[in-house]
């Protein structure tokens, strides 16, 4: 872990690069004790929103306790735009 600048909080993000059909997708760890999820759904606002919220019970680092289910989400959400 190391210090992180007091601006990644209230920054803005620029999403004027990013392409404006790619739907947004945030997964959210209910069990999180790094970032609450009223904590998460206020960065998932100033981001801008998501097209889809997922919820998974798990704590912070969900790749790590849930690595199958998160791959699995991860997996439904692309497949759609994916090539076949």
């Amino acid at each position: 872990m190391c210090p992180e600048s007091p601006k990644v909080i209230v920054d803005k993000p620029d999403h004027s690069g990013m392409p404006h059909d790619v739907p947004l997708t945030w997964i959210m760890t209910l069990r999180d004790r790094a970032v609450s999820p009223r904590q998460q759904q206020a960065c998932m606002q100033a981001l801008g929103g998501a097209n889809t919220l997922l919820m998974i019970d798990t704590c912070h680092n969900v790749m790590f306790s849930e690595p199958a289910r998160l791959a699995a989400m991860l997996i439904e959400r692309c497949r759609p735009r994916s090539w076949h």
